[in-house]
């Protein structure tokens, strides 16, 4: 995995990504609750972490990202709506250890 401190390109995985799709539920809950990133990010391929956890079989995480109560609307990969680079990327970096 590259850098966590950068300034995702639209539909990049951004961190909520790479931890839904691993399963790292630690780290879905840090991210969501703790910094309050964007709840439904998606890639170019149209994926939400909710998706990618499903492509991974991360159970734990299917059921808290489909318990969570998200917004009526999801982030475009064509808009810049958040940005993860602040976040501290030591913490991230431990998180994905």
């Amino acid at each position: 995995m590259g850098r966590l401190d950068w300034i995702p390109e639209y539909g990049e995985w951004v961190p909520l990504h790479e931890a839904a799709s691993r399963g790292n539920l630690d780290c879905v809950k840090i991210l969501l609750l703790d910094y309050q990133v964007a709840h439904r990010p998606r890639t170019f391929d149209d994926k939400l972490p909710l998706d990618l956890a499903k492509e991974s079989n991360q159970e734990e995480t299917i059921v808290f990202l489909g318990r969570i109560p998200f917004p009526s609307f999801s982030v475009s990969p064509t808009k810049p709506p958040f940005t993860h680079s602040l976040i501290p990327s030591l913490y991230l970096s431990s998180c994905f250890q």
